[in-house]
């Protein structure tokens, strides 16, 4: 869908929202003006995010600013469109829930509005007393089914579906596409007003989508972020293409082949390196570790941090010494104490290496410059071109350029070049 670009000083629907609000949302935000893309996008759909109830599904690449997108809307909804109403905010993991909580709460601060996070075992009676709803796709189902069967549904006027090309996943698209359904039905055959909004980086079958939730859409094409990718088989590291671009020296006892690598380019910056399990995780921080040493400052602000913190010492033991020398670990075996701690360390710089699982390609804002996959396996999976995308887009963000790296045997490197795994344009020597 293309449109004219937008005439006023604030474009659509910023132009259309309070001038307190405008300014809050900018300064929130730290921007002067849309990109391109976000403006040509809310002006395209500007007669369905003001006029209708119509569901809208937006594609765009990974880090290219989708989520001001749906946070715009939300703000617009709850403070113009359908006052007193709620939005309820569906994420596929728990880990994305804390930071785009505080967000929010800031976000919505001017209007009064509460945000609500539905986790563990807080009673849903809390829904009545919150306007913002964030939960994961099984919390977000019950609530919904609960809503159909006390004929509460039109008390929420927008479903934001962060991350909906999990409606494909093996385990759980099933459960998101029933909660879709359901929500179709009602708007279909209830007359309900409620209306998705489905947001995605790399939704497979992107038109049968849209004709399935009959919605109007936008799809961003454009890339915003520089991102060079290479393939590093063994001691090599090759282009897309095939060609070597450089032998390096592997160390002794490193049989992930990483650490090298890991040193060559560290200096350019944070890194995140994508494994394929938890148990390979906390192997790697081992194997990292014993090639660096203490770093004396990070120990003592990490010491003091740990206190803070109020952490279980005894659960700290094995981390302590890979956080002071850099290196963390993320994965879903870590308290939400633990993971809000490494992730605060992390966008500190108090550690550049963080070793993690493929759950944190979705959606948590924390970009690396180098992003290393270790083998083509996701737990039991092998990984897709969709799930490559989203740990390649952790590289980089709109205002660095980044670079990705997938680690594998050279009985693999057809497998990756066959999946298409690297499609950017071919990248140079990296250093």
């Amino acid at each position: 869908m293309k449109s004219d670009p937008p005439s006023s000083k604030f474009q659509p629907p910023l132009d259309i929202l309070p001038p307190t609000l405008v300014a809050h949302f900018r300064r929130v935000y730290r921007i002067r003006e849309l990109l391109p893309w976000q403006s040509e996008c809310l002006s395209a759909l500007r007669e369905t995010i003001e006029g209708s109830s119509e569901n809208i599904v937006i594609r765009a690449p990974t880090g290219a600013g989708k989520s001001l997108v749906s946070d715009l809307l939300s703000i617009y909804y709850l403070a113009v469109k359908r006052v007193g109403t709620k939005v309820v905010y569906v994420v596929p993991y728990v880990s994305l829930l804390s930071e785009k909580h505080e967000k929010l709460e800031i976000l919505f601060s001017p209007l009064t509005l509460s945000v609500l996070s539905l986790l563990g075992n807080k009673p849903y009676n809390l829904f009545d007393k919150a306007d913002i709803i964030l939960c994961t796709i099984e919390k977000a189902s019950q609530l919904i089914y609960g809503l159909i069967e006390t004929c509460e549904l039109s008390k929420i006027s927008m479903v934001v579906i962060d991350e909906v090309q999990f409606v494909g996943d093996e385990q759980r698209g099933s459960l998101l596409e029933t909660l879709i359904a359901k929500i179709l039905y009602c708007q279909q055959f209830m007359n309900n007003e409620i209306q998705i909004l489905a947001i995605s980086a790399t939704i497979d079958n992107f038109f049968d989508f849209v004709k399935w939730m009959r919605a109007k859409h936008y799809e961003c094409t454009e890339f915003y972020t520089d991102i060079k990718e290479f393939i590093k088989i063994e001691n090599k590291l090759i282009s897309p293409s095939g060609q070597v671009l450089e032998t390096i020296k592997e160390q002794s006892n490193d049989k992930y082949k990483i650490c090298a690598l890991v040193d060559l380019v560290l200096s350019r910056g944070p890194i995140l390196a994508f494994s394929p399990s938890k148990a390979i995780c906390e192997e790697l921080a081992t194997i990292l570790s014993t090639h660096r040493t203490i770093n004396v400052i990070t120990s003592e602000f990490i010491k003091t941090g740990i206190e803070k913190a109020e952490l279980v010492e005894e659960r700290m033991t094995n981390k302590v010494g890979w956080l002071m020398k850099g290196i963390a670990c993320h994965h879903a075996g870590l308290l939400a104490g633990e993971r809000l701690f490494i992730e605060d360390l992390y966008r500190s710089l108090a550690i550049n290496t963080l070793i993690c699982t493929s759950t944190l390609a979705a959606g948590v804002n924390l970009p690396a410059n180098i992003v290393i996959i270790v083998g083509l396996k996701q737990g039991t999976s092998q990984v897709s071109v969709s799930m490559y995308k989203q740990m390649r887009g952790r590289a980089g963000r709109v205002t660095f350029k980044g670079e990705c790296y997938i680690l594998c045997k050279q009985a693999e490197q057809k497998q990756v070049l066959n999946l298409s795994l690297i499609h950017i344009s071919e990248p140079t020597r990296p250093y």
